[in-house]
């Protein structure tokens, strides 16, 4: 998630960018040390990573539980996804063209 975090993040203080979906999910950063805190295995022999990395967003609020709004909020719902429908997508071309 990451990446999916602060990629739009950058993306939004770009004058000439407009960042069109949904608000991210608002997850942890992973840090960048080389002995990575946060990556756990449990009893059941599943790995789990947990992000350790406080990052802020532009305005000062944290990504963690807030995400990134996007400059033009386009929702997608389970029925589109069920469809094969990318509303995002078609928003994003037909502001393109």
């Amino acid at each position: 998630m990451s990446g999916a975090e602060l990629f739009p993040e950058v993306m939004n203080q770009l004058s000439n960018v407009t960042v069109v979906g949904d608000t991210t999910l608002g997850g942890g950063c992973n840090d960048v040390a080389d002995d990575i805190q946060g990556d756990y295995w449990l009893p059941s022999s599943k790995y789990i990573h947990i992000g350790t990395t406080y990052v802020l967003r532009f305005d000062g609020e944290p990504i963690e539980w807030n995400g990134v709004l996007p400059d033009i909020r386009v929702p997608q719902s389970k029925e589109d996804i069920d469809q094969g429908r990318d509303k995002q997508l078609e928003y994003a071309i037909g502001l393109l063209r």
